[in-house]
Order: structure tokens, then sequence, then C-alpha cells
């Protein structure tokens, strides 16, 4: 029959034994020390590891302060759970006898508080352990009497208890008492566990006959334990293994899911050597798994210093959260990233790290170039705010009206320089547009007042806003005094370079009106010569011909 289809199941911790049922009540037969240590310190392991409340109470050969150190040796949280009140490893006088006397049945309610007092706490139940070894031919009527209460009383229950007796202090009855106390009863003759009975040719007839379907029924059983009233009981846990199977494959899944995310991810040792990455780190970085899986994290960075505090955080238990690093690729270049990562602890015990890793070199780009632009458009802008001041205080009309058409043409020429430096995203401005622009009210419906010719001449911003003002001052010279005020006046605009890379452009006026050299310097000319002599150090001639006026203006330009 089955006994264990509607408990939950724990950790067995028992060599060979993957689960137990809660409310299993067992005996242990030992021989030596040896045998002990290698049965109830790997039992007290799962159960801590199960998040259960642990009670273990020692006697000779396993005194309690042996115990605590070969445990502390097996798993490294112990003293935390013992301040945590999770583990109690007491003397066996300490517990059974401090009034000098068994306390035998009294210790059943005792049991069902302690596990009630788990629960409360957040446990999953309560494990415990008592070696026999103490008992005295008197104390044995009532401890029996004690095992068969526990037995009916810790059905149903989360409880796991395991009572130890060595062999070597029963005799036969004993061990046929003890076994018909117990639910389930087990030995460790060497490694491998196995179903002991009493002693009698049919009792271990049935015996080997249970050994025989274990062995059959491995797959769908943990153990079996065989009655002196030769009943066999198994422990179904087809359910639990459906159950782990099912873990497995998730397992895979996840794991697959993992190894082919867009996230970079990685793992890293308590020593800083990488563990595992998955295919998006190595594209990230350009490596392979034999040339990134196995080597120092820090040899990946292109701030050493950076990363060593990084890990030193992690070791101290800090979650990091979007912390900016750079790494080196394997071609040499340099990647920002933003790394996210807390550490997998056992108990005391680094495990490793869990990275993710966030490539942000585009946005770092980006806002490297919004910088830059901005600072251009800083330096545009007080450029042009230098150039509307020097305007203003050139000037000069004999009416207020006539002073704001002067200042408002100069103005609207900058603002038409300015938009073709936005269509080149702030690069610069093609001469060809610049003259065309300002010239373009004499070049409509084909009429032929304005030639331009002239190689494609890029010209940065500075210069071309320059420019920009001198072809406007000349157009509106020419318009008021020169070629452009009469019907068949034409202008003709060239440039070209020197031998010494200077950009020479050159206007000339015809059939125009009369030209003489004016007795007072104007807004225009003074304008010309001050952008073009001072910032941009180069030069400008007029020749004031009868015909018309001829300009020509030299600048280096790049």
């Amino acid at each position: 029959m089955t006994l264990a289809q509607h408990s939950p199941l724990t950790r067995g911790g028992l060599p060979g034994i993957e689960h137990i049922p809660f409310g299993t009540h067992a005996c242990h037969f030992y021989r030596d020390r040896d045998q002990l240590v290698a049965a109830l310190v790997p039992f007290f392991v799962a159960g801590l590891r199960a998040n259960e409340c642990c009670l273990w109470v020692a006697a000779p050969p396993l005194p309690a302060r042996e115990a605590t150190a070969l445990l502390r040796v097996a798993y490294a949280g112990v003293d935390d759970a013992i301040r945590a009140g999770a583990l109690r490893i007491l003397d066996f006088d300490e517990w059974y006898g401090k009034s000098g006397q068994l306390k035998g049945l009294d210790l059943v309610p005792f049991w069902l508080e302690e596990e009630e007092r788990a629960l409360a706490e957040g446990y999953d139940g309560l494990r415990i352990n008592g070696n026999t070894s103490f008992l005295k031919p008197d104390d044995w009527p009532t401890f029996m009497q004690y095992e068969q209460a526990l037995t009916e009383r810790l059905q149903g229950r989360r409880i796991v208890a395991l009572c130890s007796y060595s062999l070597e202090q029963c005799n036969d009855q004993q061990v046929g008492e003890i076994m018909d106390a117990h639910p389930c009863t087990f030995k460790h003759p060497d490694v491998n566990w196995h179903v002991i009975a009493a002693s009698g040719d049919q009792e271990i007839t049935r015996r080997k006959s249970s050994e025989r379907a274990l062995t059959e029924t491995q797959a769908h059983c943990v153990f079996s334990s065989t009655r002196p009233d030769g009943l066999d009981m198994f422990f179904d846990i087809s359910e639990p293994k459906r159950a782990e199977e099912t873990s497995r494959r998730v397992e895979r899944e996840f794991r697959d899911f993992v190894e082919n995310a867009s996230v970079a991810m990685h793992w890293v040792g308590p020593d800083g050597i990488i563990l595992w990455a998955n295919r998006a780190e190595l594209d990230m970085l350009g490596f392979t798994d034999e040339e990134y899986i196995g080597r120092h994290i820090v040899e990946f960075h292109a701030d050493k210093a950076a990363i060593q505090a990084i890990l030193q955080r992690l070791t101290n238990r800090e979650t990091l959260r979007n912390c900016e690093v750079t790494l080196r690729c394997k071609d040499g270049t340099v990647r920002h990233a933003l790394i996210s990562s807390n550490v997998l602890w056992d108990g005391d015990k680094f495990i490793h790290t869990r990275c993710i890793t966030r490539d942000i070199t585009e946005r770092v780009q980006s806002q490297a170039q919004i910088t830059i632009l901005g600072r251009e458009a800083e330096h545009r802008a007080k450029n042009v705010l230098a150039t509307v001041q020097a305007a203003i205080e050139l000037t000069q009309a004999d009416t207020a009206e006539g002073f704001k058409r002067a200042i408002k043409g100069r103005v609207r020429a900058l603002a038409n320089a300015h938009n073709l430096f936005v269509q080149s995203s702030w690069t610069g401005a093609e001469l060809r547009d610049l003259v065309a622009q300002e010239l373009s009210p004499y070049c409509r419906d084909g009429e032929t007042r304005a030639r331009i010719e002239g190689a494609n001449v890029l010209l940065e911003p500075t210069t071309a806003q320059t420019i920009a003002v001198c072809v406007h001052e000349l157009t509106t010279n020419a318009a008021k005094y020169g070629a452009l005020s009469l019907p068949e006046g034409r202008v003709h605009i060239e440039w070209s370079r020197a031998a010494d890379g200077r950009l020479v452009v050159r206007w000339t006026e015809t059939n125009g009106p009369p030209v003489k050299q004016p007795t007072r310097r104007g807004f225009g000319m003074r304008a010309i010569e001050t952008i073009i002599r001072g910032p941009l150090n180069g030069d400008v001639r007029f020749d004031w011909r009868a015909e018309g006026l001829a300009c020509e203006i030299e600048l280096m330009t790049s």
C-alpha cells in the first residue's frame, strides 16, 4: 500500500534517497561513528536547504560539539542558521533528561508545538533526530511507548523524525521492537542504503523480495520498508518524479532562452573569472566562447579601476543597477554599456554574479554629438548676434523708416544663410546657393540681369555668413545706385581659386548709370571692409569705373 500519495515531500538527505514524505517517523541503525556522520550530516544539510527548522539531539559517539563542527564543514550557513533559530544542536542530557528523568511521552506534544512554532516563523517544516545511545535498560519500555505514540501523532504533520539506534547496543528483540515502533527502517552497512527486517528466515526472504521490488520500481519509489509482520510499504513518488522531469524541461527551455536572448548576460565567479556568457554578450564584444569564458573579467574593461570597484561592491552583497562601464572589443574598439548585477549566495559562499549588460554606445555617441551641436549652435548664435550688432552700429539713415529697412534687409540675408546651414546639418553653405538666393529677384522669368559663374565651393558657416552679408550689401547698392537700378543694367559675379589657394570673388556691374567714386564711405562699403579684413584676414578692393562698380574679395578658405 502507498503511504505518501497525499503527503507532501521534502528532501531526503540520506544517500540514495532524494525525497521523503512529511510525517515520516523512521529508525536508523548504525554500527560506528562514521556511519552516524554519513547519515546525519547530509540529513540536516538537506533540511536546512529545504527551509526546515532543524533540531539535532546528539549523543556519543557523536556529541553536539563535534556534530556542529562537522555540519559547519558541510554547510557554510550553519552559524547563520543557529543565530536565526533555524538550527539547534544539543547534547542528549540537555534535552531528554534535564530533570534527571527521561521525559518519554511528555515529549510528544512538545514536538507538535515545535512544528507549529516553525511554521508560524516561516519555515516549511520541522526536521529532528535523536541518538538513543544514552538509553539505560530501565528506560527501554517507556521509550518504546514514546516511539509508538510519536508514530501515531506525526501522521499528517510537517515533521520528519529520524531516530538513531546503535546495533552494538541492541539485541534481536530490541531491533524487532524498534522496527515495530517505526514505519520505516534504514541501515547503512557500507555506502548504499538497504531495507532491513527482523531476524528469521521468513523475514529475510521477504526482505529480499522487497529489495527486488524496490530495484524494479526505483524510478517511482524513493525507499521501502519491511515490517516484522511482513507488510511491504512503498512510498509512491510518481507525481514528484513527473514534476521533477517537468522542472528539468523548464530549466532546459529557460537555458535555451537566455543563451539566445537579445540581452547580453554573463556570470563571474568570486575570483573574477568569467564562468558563462550568452550569445548576445559574445556577439557584442566579438569574442568566441574559448576567447572569453575562463578569463578574468578585468581584461575586457577599459577602466580597470571601475570594474574592480564593481566586483568589490558585489562581494559586499550590494545589488547594482545601471553601472556605466567601458568594454574592450576584440577589434580594439570600445563600447559603452550599463551593467546590472547581483551575486548568487549559498549561505556565506559566493557562487557567481548574475550580470546583464546593455550596450549604450549609440546613445553615448548621440549625446556627445548633441553636446557638440549645442556648443556649435551657441557659437553660431554669438556670431550672428555680433554681426547684427555690427550692422546696427554701422547703419546710417536719414529717417527711422530708412534705418529700419536697412537693418531688416541685412538681418534677412543672415537668416537666408542660416536656412542653408540647417539644410546641410550645419556643415556650411554652397557659395552658389548664397549668391543665387540674394540675386533671385533679378533672375526670374528668364531674365539674365545677373550672371553667376564658378565651381562648387562649400563655405564653413562663419565664412558663408560673411559672404552672405557682402553679397547683400553689393546687391543693395546696385539696386539703389548701380546697374540693377536700370532695366538694362547687368551684374556678373564669378569666383575662382588663386595659386596660393585663396578664394577670389569678383563682382562686376555694367550698363548702369554713370558711376562716380562716392565722397563718403557708406555702411555697405565699411561693413564689407570690416568683416573681410577683420575676422577673416582677407582683402577687398573697390574700383569705381565709369561703366560700373567692380569689387574683388580675396580670402582663405578650407
